[in-house]
């Protein structure tokens, strides 16, 4: 009886330990395979590692590679920054300069009408004195033809000088003579030894004044005259262009502006 319930027993515990045996074996083998899917993924994830540290690396020269390539971009913008300042600035030196010589060239057009218009009167002015010395002549010759037809002796009679004196205002000349015998000239050139001269036109607008004397007078650019109306001094004007035998003269001050007038006087100051 006890050899079979040690035989029982045995068989049970051989039973049990073989139970846990194969439990213990199914239970490694599930391990074995649970640590072989681990390593086979953790080998997986080395090599992802491995690819994200070199797209790491690639993306860090990509990275230096557009650092250095926005360094020099905005390098580049600073220059040319600068260069379209520069030509902003120079283009608009430019337009300055354009308008200042437009309206220099205005100005000259101006003076140029003006000046041409004082010459068309001079020219009238010098056919009506011509006109008067004809008449004067014929006067003359006819005199002379009835002192002799009376038989009257003469010592001759001479014309003189013919008196051309510009009218205060308008610019006009008005011929005078003393007697059938002698005239008198008054030349409106300026007279030579003093620098005398007379004021021709006056444009208020524009600021300037021009006188009877240019450069074939001695007359430079900054010379100063003194202004007489009726012998009274009323201001100064300065040469601010020059031409042969007119000059255009800059007013001193506002109140020289407002005093002057065509025909006033004119005497140079000392250099």
């Amino acid at each position: 009886m006890k050899a079979s319930k040690s035989i029982i027993i045995l068989t049970v515990l051989i039973i049990v330990s073989l139970s846990l045996a194969g439990s213990g074996f199914y239970f490694f083998a599930k391990e074995q395979v649970k640590s072989s899917n681990l390593q086979a993924e953790l080998d997986n994830l080395r090599v992802q590692q491995r690819i994200a540290e070199s797209k790491l690396e690639e993306s860090k020269r990509t990275i230096t590679e557009l650092e250095s390539k926005l360094t020099d971009t905005r390098d580049q913008a600073e220059k040319l920054s600068v260069a379209l300042e520069e030509e902003r600035s120079g283009r608009e030196g430019a337009m300055e300069a354009i308008t200042r010589l437009t309206e220099e060239l205005q100005a000259q057009k101006r003076l140029k009408s003006d000046l041409e218009a004082v010459l068309k009167q001079s020219q009238g002015d010098l056919e009506k004195i011509k006109t008067e010395l004809k008449k004067l002549q014929s006067e003359k010759e006819a005199l002379e033809g009835r002192m002799r037809e009376l038989g009257v002796p003469f010592p001759g009679v001479e014309l003189g000088k013919i008196i051309v004196s510009p009218e205060a205002g308008t610019g006009a000349s008005a011929v005078t003579a003393e007697g059938p015998a002698e005239v008198t000239v008054i030349e409106t050139t300026a007279v030579a030894s003093g620098l005398e001269g007379t004021i021709l036109v006056v444009n208020k607008d524009y600021n300037f004044a021009v006188i009877n004397m240019g450069s074939k007078d001695g007359l430079e650019i900054g010379d100063t005259f003194s202004v007489f109306h009726e012998d009274k001094y009323i201001g100064d004007v300065k040469v601010e262009k020059l031409h042969d035998s007119m000059a255009a003269a800059g007013f001193a001050s506002a109140d020289t502006k407002d005093r002057v007038r065509e025909g006033d006087k004119v005497m140079q100051k000392g250099r």
